[in-house]
């Protein structure tokens, strides 16, 4: 059989290699796009400004640790308080341990080179320790978000559960404030409240930066923060802002701030009641445009964690969405709060869609810690049954060894 040979042109032949590279550098490329790593935003702590109850000390060690929770939040770039402060000192900012406004944060971040800078400040009211924090935009200036922590007991608590509770809302959009400027919204401040009796300047500041807090949180104006807003009528050497109780002084504030709305009032206790009385008045026309009154019976720390909250609702004429937690626990003598705040069990009225952080502990159990969230109008039931410690087992009782007189020997009869 011939076989037949086709002699034809033929095309240069391609190494090998170039062959396996055309076919696999589209997947190489398309590789690298897919785990390219995502930028986050470079964020830094500034020392948290110290109000009644707390120590310098003791605020510069929460500083540190609220630094390191909101860091593990994964939703930032930490820039290292030490370097920080270092980098802050080269460039010969003073202001490191007394900045808690937003332009002098923005100063600061500026230097730094961060995208967001975090200032803030916590004091103690009664028996409970609050926690204010803002997040703000250092190339805008605008305060992004803001959260409030209320935790009842010892300081040490704010460090070990309190901290990263904030950092947490603080790093969830929705929980903040939302970004200032937005389209829409009209700016406003508040004025520090005026005392009438029975409640001190260092609680009356906390009150008034709590009411305000929740004020923003309503998201129906752009709020200047209380520290901005402290910060600009000093430098206009505007001497009444602590002592700021008629629609004239609250105008000329405004005028200063340059926003459309001033609210003031006044807080006072008699008996066991606490009265807290608004007025929200318009710095253009001069003119009142909303007031309100809440009457709370209750302590200090109920008019902090709700009476602010509710106070709030009442200027702006809302309702507050509510869900109900009923809670049931094993053992029945344990103790409970619900983000900071003690309870007891049973059925518990909440804000609706809002985190809801629930420690259950007692003396022999291990403790505790879940978050929930309750829908407007709806009843979650929560059931939990501690779970004792780990006793080691008693040890094995000795074995006593009892020894027995030997028996009498026996003689043998005689054989004979």
């Amino acid at each position: 059989m011939t076989g037949i040979i086709s002699r034809g042109r033929v095309g240069p032949i391609l190494p090998l290699g170039f062959c396996l590279w055309i076919a696999v550098a589209p997947h190489l490329a398309a590789g690298t796009q897919t785990n390219a790593p995502v930028l986050k935003p470079t964020v830094a702590v500034l020392n948290f400004d110290v109000q009644q109850g707390v120590t310098k000390p003791e605020a510069q060690i929460l500083s540190d640790r609220f630094a390191i929770e909101l860091d593990r939040t994964a939703k930032f770039t930490l820039i290292n308080r030490q370097r920080m402060s270092e980098q802050l000192a080269l460039q010969k900012f003073s202001r490191m341990d007394t900045c808690s406004a937003s332009e002098c944060a923005v100063e600061a971040g500026r230097i730094l080179g961060a995208s967001y800078m975090v200032y803030g400040s916590i004091g103690k009211v009664g028996g409970t320790f609050s926690l204010n924090t803002y997040m703000i935009s250092v190339e805008s200036g605008a305060t992004l978000r803001s959260a409030s922590t209320d935790i009842s007991g010892g300081i040490e608590e704010m460090l070990t559960q309190g901290l990263a509770k904030n950092a947490a809302q603080l790093a969830e959009p929705s929980t903040g404030s939302g970004q200032s400027g937005a389209a829409g919204k009209l700016t406003c401040a508040v004025l520090t409240f005026d005392g009438r009796g029975g409640v001190s300047q260092d609680e009356i500041r906390l009150f008034s930066d709590r009411f305000a807090i929740e004020l923003d949180r309503l998201r129906q104006y752009t709020l200047v923060s209380r520290s901005r807003t402290e910060e600009v009528l000093k430098e206009q050497k505007f001497s009444r802002s602590e002592n700021c109780s008629a629609s004239e002084c609250a105008i000329e504030a405004g005028k200063l701030l340059g926003v459309r709305y001033m609210v003031y009032g006044s807080i006072g206790l008699i008996g066991s009641l606490y009265t807290i009385n608004t007025y929200m008045v318009d710095v253009e026309s001069g003119a009142i445009d909303k007031t309100a009154t809440t009457d709370f019976r209750g302590d200090k720390e109920s008019v902090l964690t709700q009476g602010m909250r509710q106070h709030a609702l009442n200027l702006l004429g809302l309702q507050e969405q509510q869900g109900y937690l009923n809670i049931r626990v094993t053992p029945a003598d344990a103790a409970l709060t619900l983000n900071g705040r003690r309870i007891q069990a049973g059925r518990v009225p909440v804000a609706a869609n809002e985190p809801l952080e629930l420690v259950v502990q007692a003396d022999g159990y291990l403790s505790y810690s879940q978050t929930y969230r309750v829908a407007s109008g709806s009843t979650l039931d929560v059931e939990v049954r501690l779970t004792p410690r780990y006793s080691p087992q008693p040890p094995a009782p000795k074995m006593e060894e009892k020894t027995t007189p030997d028996a009498p020997l026996r003689r043998r009869p005689k054989v004979h």
